[in-house]
């Protein structure tokens, strides 16, 4: 008897820390919102952004000293990328996504 294929979770929490309107923050916005909608359904990245110049005492309990700065918080154990988010394939790889989670268009 075969065991059945162990779900893969495929929905996400992040936080996305950035620095007001600085550029870098700005871009790794837009780069993280085109990986958001190349997911396919099923795939849902749940965003919030937290300006550490205005929202600073979250930054310093989750000790963010480098914006931007996301940080997967769902599913465990949490992952933490600084910068741009240029590379979207390194992105997805260290927030877990499924080897499928992607577009081809």
């Amino acid at each position: 008897m075969s065991m059945p294929a162990p779900l893969i979770e495929t929905n996400r929490k992040v936080l996305l820390f950035v620095a007001g309107n600085e550029s870098n923050s700005i871009t790794a916005l837009t780069n993280l919102n085109r990986l958001r909608e190349s997911l396919p359904g099923g795939c849902v990245i749940d965003l919030e952004v937290v300006d550490v110049l205005v929202q600073h005492p979250v930054a310093l309990e989750r000790r963010i000293l480098v914006t931007p700065c996301l940080v997967l918080v769902h599913p465990l154990p949490e992952v933490m990328i600084v910068g741009s988010l240029t590379d979207l394939d390194k992105v997805r790889v260290a927030l877990r996504l499924p080897a499928d989670a992607r577009r081809h268009g």
